[in-house]
Parts: structure tokens; C-alpha cells; sequence
């Protein structure tokens, strides 16, 4: 997310510093997580050994 003035990029920076305050900052963490190691990648071995 890129800011289009320097309004947005300084309520951007107020809203990171206030993250780890809220409450649920780390749900977002677990969503990822979980889906992050419940995807099965395919077995790319004959494409390593070339």
C-alpha cells in the first residue's frame, strides 16, 4: 500500500503504531499461518536436477 500524499502516509504510520494495541492483532497472524501450511505444493524434483 503505497500513500498518495503525505496526509495518508502519516495516518498509515499512526495506524502501524497502533496495531499491536488492538485487540485481534494476531488473528490475521493465525489466518496466514493456517492456510500457509495447509497448501500441499506439487513435487518440483525432476526440475531441481537439471
Amino acid at each position: 500500500m503505497v500513500p498518495r500524499n503525505r496526509t495518508l502516509a502519516a495516518l498509515l504510520n499512526g495506524y502501524y503504531r497502533l496495531v499491536p494495541y488492538l485487540p485481534g492483532k494476531n488473528m490475521a497472524t493465525k489466518i496466514a499461518r493456517k492456510a500457509a501450511e495447509n497448501i500441499t505444493l506439487r513435487d518440483y524434483d525432476v526440475l531441481a536436477r537439471r
